[in-house]
């Protein structure tokens, strides 16, 4: 048996590298590491109760993350016992660095584009600034991300919803806190026809349902390929993780992410990971009869409809190409064919055209594991009231 050679190793990839050719790459490695580590404990201080942008979900390889407001001078001067940050100079220095740390970390993160869901642009008490959007002012903008101002309101639009449930009335939210527009990103409009001025005029689950589509156009419109999403609210914990759940459960019945997961356990992890493990507090919120995380499940069967897919979405080229099929052989066929077409539809073809949350679509097979028929809108959608 000859000498084995210690001088060379083969990498990951099967290249032969030297001992000190591969030292050299896992010593870059830790120090990215540290790098990343240090910037995410310095940025922690840039959003309200050091909320920072975490990455949740990859769709298509864009990242969907979520967060809190920006933080203000006052909680900045809280969290670093810096009383400078109150001063005038002191309160310019601290959003410079405030959003060169936030950008930088966002940038990481591949994230382009930004939901806001709060509806103001400075969040008060009395005089005091404590949280701001990204909105109020144009240091976002000018380092190239996309900002959509998307006005959501929050618990308070939920109290006794199981009420509103049981007699089908579902009002336009107040807006008394409202001093923000509707806006979104010149690059990126709103999609029609729908008439998005109204938006006041909405009930929740139309203001819902608006949102999501816009926010799935976000993520199949960008050419950038790597282009992800970043939705927050104030806190985060209310109408963020309903965004994110919603966003999480469409995917999943779609096919682009947890295709392994059955019923049971994706409701199991959107309840404990989106939610209770963000911060949402579920016991004083039912108990407050907020009821933010019954609507949540509730408004999925309203979201049924194609435009509420990735892949079968208004614009989708997969849409396109069929609408043009449609056209197609209906200029062609006769009364006689279209009658024998039907009778010929193939289990393929009908399983296409029905959207992931029905309850007759059965995701593809996968080598892993075997189709898993998706839940019907009744066994995710069904509010409980609290015992």
């Amino acid at each position: 048996m000859g000498d084995l050679d210690y001088d060379t190793i083969e990498d990951e990839e099967g290249k032969s590298k030297t001992r000190d050719e591969i030292l050299a790459s896992i010593n870059n490695h830790e120090q990215e590491a540290k790098r990343l580590e240090k910037l995410m404990e310095e940025s922690k201080l840039c959003r309200c109760r050091q909320r920072i942008p975490a990455p949740v979900l990859v769709v298509r390889g864009r990242t969907v993350a979520r967060s809190a407001a920006l933080s203000e001078s006052l909680e900045y001067a809280y969290q670093t016992g810096d009383l400078s940050a109150l001063s005038g100079a002191g309160k310019g220095k601290m959003r410079q660095n405030r959003t060169h740390l936030d950008t930088t970390w966002l940038n990481v993160l591949h994230v382009k584009h930004i939901c806001d869901l709060m509806v103001e642009n400075i969040r008060k008490i009395m005089t005091l600034r404590l949280s701001t959007s990204e909105n109020a002012s144009m240091e976002y903008q000018n380092a190239g991300f996309h900002v959509s101002k998307l006005p959501y309101p929050g618990v308070e639009a939920f109290l006794n919803y199981t009420n509103h449930v049981k007699s089908i009335s579902f009002p336009a939210p107040s807006w008394k806190k409202l001093d923000s527009e509707l806006r979104t990103a010149v690059e990126f409009p709103l999609p029609d026809p729908y008439n998005w001025k109204q938006y006041q005029t909405w009930t929740l689950i139309e203001l819902t349902q608006n949102y999501i589509r816009y926010m799935l156009h976000l993520l199949r419109s960008d050419p950038d390929p790597k282009a992800g999403i970043l939705v927050h609210c104030i806190s985060g914990w209310d109408r963020t993780p309903m965004f994110i759940s919603l966003l999480r459960l469409l995917m999943w019945a779609e096919g682009e992410a947890h295709q392994s997961l059955n019923v049971n356990q994706m409701l199991y992890l959107t309840c404990a990971y989106d939610w209770v493990l963000f911060g949402h507090q579920l016991g004083h919120r039912l108990s407050n009869r907020q009821e933010i995380i019954y609507f949540c499940f509730y408004v999925l069967q309203h979201l049924l409809s194609d435009e509420f897919s990735l892949s079968l979405g208004p614009n989708a080229p997969e849409v396109i190409a069929l609408q043009k099929s449609k056209e197609a052989a209906a200029s062609s066929s006769s009364s006689s064919s279209s009658s024998s077409s039907t009778s010929t539809t193939s289990p393929t073809d009908t399983n296409d055209k029905v959207h992931p949350l029905s309850e007759d679509w059965t995701p593809p097979a996968s080598p892993q594991r075997s189709p898993v028929k998706s839940p019907s809108a009744s066994s995710l959608a069904s509010p409980r009231s609290p015992k």
